[in-house]
């Protein structure tokens, strides 16, 4: 199995809209305006890790003995929204960002997707059908 965190933007988001910010590099988690416009100008000065385009193990502990490999991808869809996260090659200002809102997803996901790390690791670490294993 292999999830595909870009299938976003779907019309099964909610008419409430919610954002909750975890962390912002230094920024007041509580002022989102800010915190999404210093995240779009950092994504677009400094890389983001490549640790968060690695794939990982999506199903641990393999408790019926299958790895459902999954990309560690700065954009990850949730029950509710999208979840942004990551931080930036010798530039730390960590980020960890829910939300529902479309305009904030749009920028996020246009920001990321234009990020120097996402065309040096994404297709690097891409997981496909057939690299799907089993114990």
């Amino acid at each position: 199995m292999v999830h595909d965190e870009l299938s976003y933007i779907g019309n099964d988001l909610r008419d409430d809209i919610m954002t909750t910010i975890k962390y912002c590099g230094n920024i007041d988690t509580s002022d989102v305006s800010k915190c999404v416009d210093t995240l779009v100008d950092m994504l677009s000065k400094h890389t983001i890790e490549e640790k968060f385009f690695m794939r990982y193990n999506d199903n641990y502990p393999a408790y019926d003995k299958k790895i459902v490999w999954a990309n560690f991808n700065p954009i990850k869809r949730t029950e509710n929204g999208y979840r942004f996260f990551g931080n930036f090659e010798g530039y730390s200002f960590a980020f960890h960002i829910e939300t529902d809102d479309k305009q904030i997803i749009n920028r996020l996901v246009n920001a990321i997707r234009s990020n120097a790390g996402w065309s040096m690791y994404y297709e690097k670490h891409k997981i496909d059908s057939n690299q799907l294993q089993l114990f």
